[in-house]
């Protein structure tokens, strides 16, 4: 039984159950046709445990129902069921409930922007840096995903305007992890964005001392590059996949800054290389369809669309008109 058809049921349970007068809630209702998981998370102890915690909301136990909820979610490594604590705690103005339900929703999903851009609107309610440092340095301790909650401590910090004091908040938490590359990573990310070019330079060095290859701190070594000497932004990346053919993330980097210099077959070339690297990647197929469209090679481009259709584009709708275009052609 999938995820979605329990927490359906429960629902249904739920408001069943419910004694005349009591209201349900509705948010648990657009809660139940968001959440999706896979099949190991269904269970009848999942049921009851989210049927205690709605009856607990309900009732104005937003403590108790967010206890459940968040052990919940970090047992089943479910995000979904984090956002809904989420939801609830900030519904309550449970400002710390909702800090650390948000905290494990970035823990379980680190790229996720509104998890990223809750935690940092809830560390800047606290109108003061060091308050909000020592709230991040908190998480970080408890977190089980500390490296991908340390890419994105310098966002997190993203609402306070001194950004100078920022990079040093950052630099007093990630500077306790110095043997991760993630920890220079951010330090490094800080120090950009407060314009101090010398020492983002010299973080991203040691991020890819660290970790050779790594994607990440590549890029952020050219987006300091892009500020000191813009020139030598591809010759870069040119150097660093040649070093490192299977760095998915800097060939894709280089394919656009490739296409934005109008090379458009070489940059081709590197969306074809990474495909190659990743198969059941829709994007470089897409990026791929519209170079040879625009070098005028009608049939390589309407085959490069059909793969990145075939692979579920998130934007079918360009597909077709790219399609019409090559068929134009």
């Amino acid at each position: 039984m999938a995820f979605r058809i329990w927490w359906s049921a429960a629902l249904a349970m739920l408001a069943f159950a419910a004694p005349p007068g009591l209201a349900f809630d509705d948010e648990a209702d657009e809660a139940a046709e968001a959440i999706e998981a896979d099949e190991s998370s269904a269970s009848a102890d999942a049921i009851f445990e989210f049927l205690v915690a709605e009856l607990a909301a309900q009732r104005g136990d937003i403590e108790g129902a967010l206890a459940i909820y968040h052990r919940m979610a970090r047992e089943l490594h479910d995000p979904q069921v984090a956002r809904r604590a989420v939801e609830l705690a900030i519904r309550a103005r449970a400002f710390g409930p909702a800090l650390e339900s948000a905290s494990l929703l970035l823990e379980l999903e680190p790229g996720s922007t509104l998890a990223r851009e809750i935690v940092a609107a809830l560390l800047a309610n606290e109108s003061d840096l060091a308050k909000a440092r020592e709230a991040a340095a908190g998480i970080l301790d408890k977190s089980r995903n500390r490296a991908g909650i340390l890419m994105q401590l310098p966002h997190l910090f993203g609402k306070f305007t001194d950004k100078t004091a920022v990079l040093e908040a950052t630099r007093q938490i990630a500077g306790r992890y110095p043997e991760m590359p993630e920890s220079h990573y951010a330090v490094g990310v800080a120090a950009l964005i407060a314009t101090d070019f010398e020492l983002a330079a010299a973080e991203a060095g040691q991020a890819l001392e660290l970790r050779p290859g790594w994607d990440q701190g590549a890029i952020l070594k050219a987006q300091v590059l892009r500020k000191v000497a813009p020139d030598s932004v591809i010759d870069f990346y040119r150097a660093f996949v040649a070093s490192h053919p299977a760095a998915l993330e800097v060939r894709m980097q280089l394919g656009r800054e490739l296409a934005g210099e109008r090379k458009l077959a070489e940059a081709r070339e590197q969306f074809r290389a990474a495909e190659k690297l990743a198969p059941k990647d829709s994007q470089a197929a897409y990026a791929s369809g519209l170079l040879s469209l625009q070098l005028e090679e009608y049939g390589e481009a309407q085959a490069a669309f059909q793969r990145s259709l075939d692979l579920g584009y998130r934007e079918p709708a360009a597909i077709y008109l790219g399609l019409g275009q090559s068929a134009e052609g």
